[in-house]
């Protein structure tokens, strides 16, 4: 799998990887993916563009590459 990118989340301890279609979210001490969010199904963009976490407003802002921006909670469910 390619991965463009990756950070952590402190708030839900688990690290948040993504590449231009999806957004997976990984266990913090097993490393077993938790879940996967296909950018598509949720949000009707195609790809990633650019990918960031406020631990502030604990939110994932995610910049499709048709310029909209989207939100999600850290449940990765959005929130636009």
């Amino acid at each position: 799998m390619h991965v463009d990118g990756c950070l952590y989340n402190p708030n839900t301890k688990a690290f948040v990887s993504y590449n231009q279609k999806q957004i997976h979210v990984w266990n913090e001490l097993t490393g077993m993916r938790i879940f996967k969010i296909d950018l598509y199904q949720e949000t009707k963009s195609h790809n990633i563009s650019a990918f960031c976490y406020s631990r502030q407003k604990m939110l994932y802002f995610v910049i499709s590459t048709d310029n909209r921006l989207h939100t999600f909670n850290e449940n990765m469910i959005c929130v636009d």
